[in-house]
């Protein structure tokens, strides 16, 4: 799973989390959400070096943005904010946990949750 991947999968985990569920499948989730909590942590640390290494300070110390965008002193900082940001966000992390249908019950959970798990939901026949 990609970094750029993290947020959606802790926003469904998150969803997750408040759903009745076997106690074994519980206890999964709660280690899923534990081991992510520091990835993220780490992500987002990596995020604001490289936020602060390219992106000038605007009058009140914050980094510089026009219409949510980021606003760069120079094309050259520019490709080199893109470049890293890219390269983190394609970094990969493996979970050891996975999920299957089994495992989540008979709850009804949305698409949009399901697509937030990405690669942390599998199908039993995935694993054969």
């Amino acid at each position: 799973m990609k970094n750029s991947e993290m947020t959606q999968l802790q926003q469904a985990l998150g969803e997750l989390i408040n759903e009745k569920l076997p106690i074994a499948t519980a206890l999964k989730i709660r280690k899923i959400i534990r081991e992510l909590t520091p990835h993220l942590e780490d992500m987002e640390a990596e995020k604001r070096k490289i936020i602060n290494s390219y992106v000038p300070l605007d009058e009140t110390g914050a980094p510089s943005n026009k219409n949510n965008q980021y606003v760069f002193d120079t094309e050259e900082n520019k490709e080199r904010f893109l470049s890293e940001m890219t390269e983190l966000m394609n970094l990969e992390w493996e979970s050891p946990e996975h999920l299957t249908i089994e495992e989540l019950g008979s709850i009804t959970i949305t698409p949009a949750t399901l697509l937030g798990l990405g690669d942390l939901f599998i199908d039993k026949g995935d694993m054969e």
